[in-house]
């Protein structure tokens, strides 16, 4: 077997599919996810082995043996009585051989009785090939649209099949939501590792005496050494498994079933080992394996493990027993209604059945648990006759799907129109004919609204500090996984954290993070200006749902009405002192204008008494000098009123000044009331279109979990008109904390659970959008 590449060993006549052979080893070379090495031995190139025995050699180093069967047998290879393409079929099906192999017919004769040697030996070539696999049959292409098409589905299953076989995890971006990955049985793991994140299972009493021993002393080893050496052998079982050794690994296997057989690991798994040999010979032992470990998954209270295990039960007796393959993948619904691979197993064995329409109906519920299940359906062996049922099927999901990412593209334009926010308006997701893709665009887009509407929310935080005229030293927020990443099922580690009493400005990296197993790099960006209050232990440390990370608290950048009411009462006192001295200076002025009048009046009278034509006498001499009295007085108060006038200009223009900087500060803070007016109504503008028109109960385009299985620190949609009577149903209680500022305006709301105390739960509008 190939260690560093996947060993393809394309086998056919040479003659007969030249160009095919080349073409599909043309494709599997270029694929770039895995290294793939096919094996296509028409070069003409000079060998020390015969052609059979090199065939043979090669086989038996091949992972996979590619097997084309047309019209014709070939030649009989001497010394035998098969052709070089049936020995090729028979290495890989020999006892002990890890070759697994992918039968193709392509023919364009008639099925009908063998009328000579060459019919009657490919007749028997093709009976033996599906007493152990199911084959994919195919008209032999009339056009190279057709040609291609056949190499397409053939390169296709070769691909799906080397998923099966490396165990590997094709992981799609974070932004997408869900995690692409097929183990050995074609079974996505990945989806079950969510689903069981979202629905932690119980462990029961029987559930604890199954698990795997622990040891903290040699007693402990010597009281459980079958339960040692079991787990021990499927330590080395998963390690074969790793390197692609099925062999070893199935060994190792067997021996834990022989110390364990009823650890539902050691015969899950032993199930998926023997399936993926694609053998009918082994079906029968691995649905006996998978039947256990699904009855003692169930009997343990684990129904998405022994969803899995009944789903490996169908597969192996689909093609020797179909009732009973539909019975299996029946209760695997039964056990686990949301898991995507039970309901997609389902509408396989109805397929098969001939239950079309029940099958349509088991696809759409896959699809709506999990929406990759149908991106690649149309390339799968099982429903590859009933293209036209699914494209319809598909069509019809378009359709349904189509309304709410209308709503959600019409949701993102408003809100960006309303919040001031830039938009791209990119609908090209609406045309992409991966359904899939359409969901994660549609929940990407209900984030990126939900974010901008809490990044409001935050403004709205700050406008209403900025209008307080009363200072409150309490706002201080918590940022925790939920918060941060809109999803409280990730799991975090931070790998840039910001100090105590740091102050950040609006848009700062104030903290860097990955995802656990990621190593891309995320950042939280301040939502405004920020003090850091406190800071959580962070190295060697993960967090997720609402762990805290951090507190921190908005920090005023502008004056605020607090500050603009002290300044304005500064003002007012200095007014009203300016005022008094005004008054005071009026008043001496008045005075000072008095005196000058009464001294230029006795001046006046005194002159005309002390005239030199009077007689010269003691009354004329005291007219003078009460002339000369008077004259003084009035020059002096004369002398003075400039600079009074001068003092009460002054006084004058500084209470001009003092009413304009009292005004202007009434016009700032009405300013800023109308700010915070005018975002408090954008927010609440925002919340109602986004209520309105992007949620809904159409939970596929939703990023947000169901009520039933939500956790605290969760986002759920709610009809509030009807939620009482569905909790109901559920056996739930379900209280809403009303909101003053919040009024639920639409039947739909988004909601964030703030409690959840055995089947009551309480959700709280308000955290839905504030932090």
């Amino acid at each position: 077997m190939s260690v560093q590449h996947i060993g393809i060993f394309i086998s056919s006549r040479f003659a007969e599919f030249n160009d095919l052979r080349k073409a599909i080893a043309r494709k599997l070379n270029d694929f770039a996810y895995v290294p793939l090495h096919p094996i296509e031995l028409n070069d003409n190139g000079a060998d020390t082995e015969s052609p059979s025995s090199l065939c043979i050699n090669w086989v038996k180093r091949s992972e996979l043996l590619i097997l084309i069967v047309g019209d014709t047998y070939g030649p009989i290879v001497q010394g035998t009585d098969l052709s070089c393409t049936h020995i090729e079929y028979r290495t890989a099906m020999e006892e002990g051989s890890e070759t697994r192999v992918l039968p193709f017919f392509i023919s364009s004769s008639p099925k009908g009785s063998a009328s000579s040697f060459d019919e009657k030996k490919l007749a028997e070539f093709k009976s033996e090939v599906l007493s152990n696999q199911r084959a994919a049959v195919y008209d032999r292409p009339k056009t190279e649209d057709d040609l291609q098409l056949i190499i397409d589905s053939i390169v296709h299953t070769i691909i799906r099949t080397v998923w099966e076989i490396r165990f590997q995890d094709n992981e799609q971006t974070a932004e997408t939501d869900w995690e692409i990955g097929d183990d050995v049985t074609g079974i996505s793991d990945t989806e079950l590792t969510k689903l069981t994140s979202i629905r932690p299972e119980p462990i029961s009493e029987i559930a604890l005496l199954l698990k795997p021993p622990s040891a903290e002393s040699a007693q402990d080893i010597a009281r459980n050494q079958r339960a040692f050496a079991a787990d021990e052998q499927l330590r080395e079982a998963q390690l074969a498994l790793q390197i692609s050794e099925r062999g070893i690994a199935e060994k190792h296997l067997r021996e834990a079933y022989e110390l364990r057989p009823l650890d539902p690991v050691t015969n899950e798994w032993l199930a998926r080992v023997l399936l993926s040999k694609g053998k009918k010979s082994v079906a029968q032992e691995a649905s006996k394996y998978a039947e256990r470990a699904a009855r003692i998954y169930e009997k343990t209270d684990q129904p998405l493990r022994a969803a899995t295990s009944l789903i490996l039960a169908a597969r192996a007796r689909s093609d020797v027993d179909k009732e009973q393959a539909q019975s299996y993948a029946e209760s695997a619904v039964e056990q686990a209604g949301w898991y995507a691979q039970a309901h997609l197993e389902l509408a396989r064995q109805r397929i098969h059945a001939g239950k079309i329409v029940d099958s349509k109906a088991s696809l759409k519920r896959a699809f709506y648990c999990h929406p990759i299940v149908l991106d690649n359906i149309l390339g799968d062996l099982a429903f590859e006759k009933h293209r036209a049922d699914l494209e319809n099927l598909i069509n019809g999901i378009q359709t349904e799907i189509d309304i709410p990412a209308q709503n959600i593209l019409f949701a993102q334009s408003k809100i960006s129109d309303i919040l001031g926010r830039s938009n791209s308006r990119d609908q090209s997701f609406m045309s992409s004919p991966v359904l899939s893709q359409r969901i994660f665009s549609c929940r990407r887009m209900i984030r990126r609204q939900l974010r901008d509407i809490r990044a409001k929310a935050v403004d709205y935080i700050q406008a209403n500090r900025m209008r307080r005229e009363i200072h409150c030293e309490s706002d201080e927020y918590a940022l925790d996984v939920g918060a941060m990443t809109l999803n409280i099922k990730h799991i975090i580690e931070i790998t840039k954290a910001p100090e105590i009493g740091k102050t950040f400005a609006t848009g700062d990296v104030v903290l860097c993070y990955r995802l656990s197993g990621s190593t891309v790099i995320h950042t939280w960006l301040a939502p405004t200006s920020l003090e850091i209050r406190s800071m959580s232990k962070v190295k060697d440390v993960t967090f997720t749902g609402q762990d805290k990370i951090l507190t921190w608290s908005p920090k005023l950048t502008s004056t605020s009405v607090k500050e603009y009411r002290t300044k304005e009462q500064n003002y007012n006192e200095d007014l009203a002192r300016k005022v008094r001295e005004k008054s005071i200076l009026g008043e001496k002025e008045k005075n000072e204008i008095n005196s000058q009048r009464r001294g230029f009046a006795l001046g006046a009278i005194g002159a005309i008494c002390a005239f030199p034509w009077m007689e010269f006498s003691f009354f004329q001499l005291a007219a003078a000098v009460t002339a000369a009295y008077g004259l003084s007085n009035g020059f002096r108060a004369f002398s003075r009123l400039p600079q009074l006038r001068k003092q009460i200009a002054q006084s004058e223009a500084d209470i001009s000044r003092l009413n304009l900087a009292i005004k202007t500060i009434e016009d700032n803070i009405s300013e800023i009331q109308n700010q915070a007016v005018s975002v408090k109504k954008q927010l609440l503008d925002a919340i109602d279109i986004f209520e309105k028109k992007a949620i809904s109960l159409l939970s596929v385009v939703m990023p947000f979990t169901g009520i039933r299985s939500a956790r605290i620190g969760d986002w759920v949609v709610v009809d509030t008109k009807t939620i009482d009577t569905y909790a109901k149903k559920l056996g739930m209680t379900v209280v809403i904390i009303d909101d003053e500022l919040l009024q639920i305006k639409n039947n739909l709301g988004l909601f964030r659970v703030e409690q959840k105390n055995g089947s009551e739960i309480k959700l709280s509008r308000k955290k839905a959008y504030f932090p």
